[in-house]
């Protein structure tokens, strides 16, 4: 290792234009060592974050006098400290499921898991229509086909019944309740 890299590689410990010219130096090599690493909710310039920690963890530790290069042992530092996060995420990740409490061992949550009655999802509607909102539509002739389909019917009720059907339906689309 020539001298001149090796007093950038001990200024950049404390001096940020000297660690920002070295972490530029070796960003190649760390774009294609991120390249196979991806986690949910971190983006890629998270990855440089940690990539800059990788640099001035290696920078702090590396003695060049030996002969050895900063690139290789940057390289090394950064697969381990990238290898450190992915075992704090997925740690993390299996608290949760240690955790983790089934439903049917707990009485307290059987209240939760009760069915609702057809009164409580009507309640929790965010649209309601109201029938004399509806009736207000109608004609006389489609309220009586209304009220009479219960009875007999003929096809002059049942083309009435039809169409009152189509105008309760272009009411909840269109129009909505008053």
């Amino acid at each position: 290792m020539d001298q001149r890299q090796l007093e950038l590689v001990q200024r950049a410990v404390s001096d940020s234009d000297a660690f920002s010219e070295l972490f530029e130096q070796y960003k190649p090599m760390v774009l294609g060592v991120l390249k196979g690493y991806r986690l949910q909710g971190m983006t890629q310039e998270d990855w440089l974050q940690e990539a800059r920690i990788a640099m001035l963890k290696a920078a702090r530790h590396f003695n060049g006098r030996a002969g050895s290069q900063f690139g290789p042992f940057y390289k090394l530092v950064l697969v381990s400290h990238i290898r450190s996060q992915l075992r704090y995420y997925f740690a993390q990740k299996r608290k949760a499921d240690a955790n983790a409490v089934l439903i049917g061992d707990t009485p307290a949550l059987d209240v939760i898991t009760a069915r609702p009655t057809p009164k409580q999802i009507e309640d929790r509607m965010l649209i309601r229509v109201t029938m004399d909102g509806f009736l207000l539509t109608l004609n006389e002739a489609e309220v009586r086909a209304l009220l009479d389909a219960i009875s007999v019917r003929d096809a002059k009720k049942d083309r009435v019944l039809r169409r009152t059907r189509e105008k309760l339906s272009n009411y909840l689309q269109e129009d909505g309740p008053p």
